[in-house]
């Protein structure tokens, strides 16, 4: 049986084809169970160069560009499963749609589109195909769990760490469906608070991937001596507000001749702190590159503090890392190393928003 996954929460359009079946009376564990499903396809479609003009996502704009591609990206889905759209929907058990939590405009659009898959199968076959909503953030906490070694025993309570562009949350499971949110951003998440730093940097949207990439060059550290929020909380929630109060006051302190607050970055200046270079000529770009290095150093400190918080208090038998952020080197090397117990972390390619983890939360909570 085939298992379509629908994404468009944001500003990626995905769809996925999956191949197993939902029985797991005969799964020793959930990680044998979520393996035993194969991913035959999973297409996604970026916004990025659309939004980049604007500096952020548009939700209307968004919306449009979702209902504009998203038949082109069922079709490619159907080219890389290797399957013809008859085949594929006399053998289709399941729809897995994300219907929260997301842009209004851009969740209707897949929503919509899973309605009229299953409308033309029961016209054609006379068959009901279930329409199951999913919450995107079940999706990310999902795709940890795939890929994984399928004999380890006992991960379960497992301690979550999601880090994506709008949500960051340290979640409890006592097994899948059985979740607890222990822990929470209380303003930005740390996505956003990479998205924001870059954005006074001038760097372009996506301006926390930039950012990454420019830190990643050097060895972590605070050179800019930023705040690390919440360190004096004991509590497990985050806060970003603070750091991204000291970037503005940092750069507004500053008097260079060729830059300011928020000015785009050039081409050209974006290829020198790619490529770990310096300029006389160009007096900021030292100045932006010590704020990316150490505005990376203090989020991720940040969440690995709040972290082991957790950990201390739960003592969890794993820990896991999904989301968009998670597919940061240095964020993941820090859950890693500063582990002592098995760690569980998305592989690259389903970190980001896309229709196989949504298909992989699906199955799962069938469990």
């Amino acid at each position: 049986m085939y298992y379509l996954g629908i994404e468009s929460s944001c500003d990626e359009t995905s769809i996925a084809i999956l191949e197993g079946t939902i029985n797991s009376t005969d799964r020793s564990s959930i990680l044998e169970y979520l393996n035993s499903f194969k991913i035959f396809a999973n297409v996604v479609s970026s916004q990025i160069l659309i939004h980049q003009k604007y500096g952020g996502v548009v939700p209307e704009i968004g919306a449009r560009e979702h209902a504009k591609g998203i038949h082109t990206v069922y079709n490619q889905a159907l080219e890389k499963a290797n399957l013809k759209h008859l085949q594929l929907i006399q053998n289709l058990d399941k729809i897995f749609v994300t219907t929260r939590p997301g842009l209004v405009s851009a969740l209707r659009v897949g929503l919509e589109f899973a309605k009229t898959i299953s409308f033309f199968i029961y016209q054609q076959t006379q068959k009901k195909v279930e329409i199951v909503e999913i919450n995107h953030l079940d999706g990310h906490v999902a795709s940890c769990f795939y890929g994984q070694e399928i004999n380890m025993e006992n991960i379960f309570p497992h301690l979550h760490l999601l880090v994506s562009g709008g949500n960051s949350q340290i979640i409890l499971l006592q097994d899948f469906n059985n979740k607890k949110i222990v822990g929470k951003t209380l303003d930005d998440a740390a996505g956003e608070c990479f998205d924001k730093v870059g954005r006074m940097l001038g760097l372009k949207y996506p301006a926390g991937v930039y950012i990454s990439k420019i830190a990643d060059l050097h060895k972590s550290e605070n050179i800019s001596n930023l705040p690390i929020g919440m360190i004096k909380d004991d509590s497990l929630n985050f806060s970003y507000s603070g750091l991204k109060t000291a970037v503005r006051y940092l750069i507004e302190k500053q008097n260079f001749k060729s830059w300011k607050y928020e000015q785009p970055l050039t081409e050209k200046e974006l290829e020198y702190l790619l490529e770990n270079k310096t300029s006389s000529k160009i007096d900021h770009l030292e100045f932006i590159k010590n704020i990316c290095i150490s505005a990376q150093y203090v989020i991720i400190k940040q969440l690995q503090n709040k972290l082991n918080l957790a950990v201390k208090e739960f003592k969890p038998k794993s820990i896991g890392l999904s989301g968009g952020v998670s597919a940061n080197s240095s964020l993941r090397s820090s859950i890693e190393t500063n582990s002592d117990i098995k760690v569980l972390i998305a592989p690259r390619n389903l970190t980001g928003d896309n229709g196989a983890m949504i298909a992989l939360a699906g199955v799962t909570e069938m469990f």
